[in-house]
């Protein structure tokens, strides 16, 4: 009888182990929306896709899977998405890929809870993680994971850094979904981009969200979320800034929280300035545009990572404590990487803190929110209770969207304005001033320039309140003459020096050597075979304009990046950034002209691509042809 039941386990588990070799990534859930989830997994090899799946019964003896979504196509990567679900409601769901005939993955049932809605009055709870990456403790977020399935939230929030390097395969199949399966496969995940992740195309292979992805916004119960890339331009009047301030301004939600992975407040040792021999400036300066944001659009909670350590502010408003209406800035940076340090003397923003693995959780009904942080022994080492009531606070309303073709333009241009809403007036003035509703000219239809501008404008609530002032340069293109001792005896190519260092923007070239100079076909940081992180390029040569006409040029890179004709600056997209784009434009006679192009890389990712944008505002880049030098190509 033994042997037989022996024979019995060794066929089950041999059978199961058999298809758990083909999963490169265990099924795993995503967007818990009220009506709706998206199920993911990876095989090894090409299969179909199919998930079984049904609402949990009662007094049922087996877990119910009646219903299906299945695809015939082959592919590696698996996403189904099971739709018209029922919100607030139990599931069971289990997948099942062919490869062939033959089943190649038939996986263990699992389960998850749909989302509650906007209207519910139900109580929900969502745990908070940050830098999963793996450190000297290589088990670390294997337990933080672990102990957050044990408190079974409803969603998990993670701020970034998920793995040491986005563009690792392993990195994510070993590192980041192996430890967390369990969690993973009922617990849906929202999350963002830390520095980390390098925008790599597996985190959009493996994380399902609202478009754009990289930043975007859900709703939870009676809580709004909105999610940025701070590895991306969020500076005053950029893309996500303003997408930010108009739906701060529309949330009816009671609480709003903000999520992002570079810290606004921190008194972490030496990040943003060695504590031991200078000042800090006591957070990442990429983000500080966004604190008065903050401020005035009645955001409750910030709650990011990047700093590996636990710290949770007081409620702060205009670089002060008020418990009243201030913003509260949670560093939950524990999850997995090495611990980091506090500095030797307190900062005056700074409640409690703690450089320990951690999670936190945020334990929700209506107006209470029961916070705690939780370390890897499963101690409370900080909670708090936060209460407040619907209040019909009145905010300012965002800047109005200013809508014109290319700032740089050869005669006239048009420039109309688009505020949040139609119904309110939008004030503004075309020399710099700060407009309002006494001094400014009210908008009423397009207005056109023809000479260098500088526009501000401003919109006004019903209530009388204006809100942030918008603001644009005009120029009107200077012609440059061509430079007029060239002939056809310029050679192809561009002159490339290439230097190292550790900058934070573009060096004076100047005042510095180069480690090695000579004639290259194009731009091609490849060609150069820098060594990983902390060095500079300064390409030197002459395009040629066919015709006499405006030309505009952009340049995209990580990190910063400057592009100059004939010594002008055309585009600037300096700075220690993730990839950016930026754009300018100049007057150019037909003939040949200076151009150079300068990149500095900090670290992790090298990207500069440059070249000119059509009137449709396409991107052409550079070709080997578009270059040419004094010099021969050696």
């Amino acid at each position: 009888m033994k042997n037989y039941i022996s024979i019995f386990f060794f066929l089950v588990f041999g059978i199961l182990w058999s298809q758990e070799e083909h999963f490169q990534v265990f099924p795993y859930i995503q967007q818990g929306a009220t009506d709706r989830m998206h199920v993911l997994w990876e095989t090894r090899i090409p299969a179909t896709s199919e998930v079984w799946y049904g609402e949990a019964l009662p007094d049922s003896e087996v877990a119910n899977t009646s219903l299906s979504v299945i695809s015939d196509s082959l592919g590696t990567m698996h996403e189904v998405v099971l739709k018209d679900l029922k919100p607030e409601t139990n599931y069971f769901w289990r997948v099942v890929s062919m490869a062939g005939k033959d089943t190649l993955v038939n996986s263990k049932v699992s389960s998850f809870k749909t989302g509650i809605p906007e209207s519910s009055d139900s109580a929900f709870m969502f745990a908070l993680v940050g830098d999963t990456q793996k450190g000297k403790d290589e088990e670390a977020w294997e337990r933080m994971a672990g102990l957050i399935w044990e408190d079974r939230p409803n969603f998990v929030l993670h701020v970034g850094d998920l793995v040491s390097d986005g563009d690792s395969k392993e990195d994510w199949t070993g590192e980041f979904f192996l430890p967390a399966r369990q969690l993973l496969s009922r617990i849906p995940m929202f999350t963002a981009l830390g520095n980390h992740e390098h925008d790599a195309p597996d985190y959009y292979r493996y994380f399902v969200h609202p478009a754009p992805e990289y930043y975007y916004t859900f709703t939870y119960g009676n809580i709004q979320f909105f999610v940025l890339d701070t590895n991306r331009d969020v500076s005053e009047g950029s893309i996500q800034y303003n997408w930010l301030e108009k739906e701060l301004y529309n949330s009816r939600a009671l609480w709003k929280v903000v999520v992002h992975h570079h810290p606004p407040y921190t008194s972490e040792e030496n990040d943003n300035g060695d504590t031991y021999k200078e000042l800090s400036a006591n957070g990442s300066e990429e983000v500080r545009d966004l604190v008065p944001l903050y401020e005035r659009s009645g955001v409750d909670f910030c709650v990011f990572g990047h700093v590996h350590m636990y710290e949770r502010t007081w409620p702060i408003t205009g670089e002060r404590v008020n418990e009243k209406n201030g913003v509260v800035y949670i560093n939950s940076g524990g999850g997995g990487g090495n611990l980091e340090h506090f500095a030797p003397t307190r900062t005056w923003f700074s409640l409690e803190q703690q450089s320990v693995h951690h999670y936190c959780t945020f334990a929700v009904h209506d107006s209470t929110i029961v916070f705690k942080a939780i370390d890897e022994n499963r101690n409370v080492f900080d909670s708090n209770v936060y209460t407040k009531q619907e209040k019909n606070r009145i905010i300012a309303p965002p800047a109005p969207e200013i809508i014109s073709g290319f700032f740089v333009f050869e005669d006239t241009v048009s420039v109309s304005f688009q505020p949040v809403d139609n119904r309110f007036p939008v004030y503004y003035t075309l020399d710099g001033t700060i407009p309002d509703n006494l001094d400014g000219i009210e908008y009423k239809k397009p207005i056109r320039l023809d000479k260098d501008t500088e526009l501000r404008a401003v919109v006004y609530s019903p209530e009388g309140i204006s809100g942030r002032v918008a603001e644009k340069k005009f120029l009107k293109a200077r012609r440059k003459q061509p430079v007029e001792s060239l002939s056809e005896k310029l050679n192809p190519g561009i002159r490339c020096s290439y230097y190292e260092g550790n900058w934070k923007q573009i060096p004076d070239f100047s005042r510095i050597s180069a480690l090695k100079t000579g004639i290259v076909p194009g731009i091609d940081l490849q060609e150069l075979y820098p060594r990983r992180d902390y060095w500079a390029v300064k390409y030197e040569g002459y395009i040629k304009a066919e015709e006499s006409r405006l030309y505009k040029f952009y340049t995209g890179s990580d990190d910063g990046s400057q592009l100059y004709i004939d010594d002008v600056l055309v585009v600037d997209n300096d700075g220690d950034h993730s990839y950016l784009e930026a754009s300018g434009g100049i007057f150019l006679e037909k003939g040949y002209h200076r151009i150079i192009i300068q990149y500095f890389e900090s670290y992790s990712k090298e990207i500069l691509t440059a070249g000119y944008l059509d009137n449709d505002g396409n991107k052409i880049p550079f070709r080997s042809s578009d270059f040419f030098t004094k010099e021969r190509q050696k």
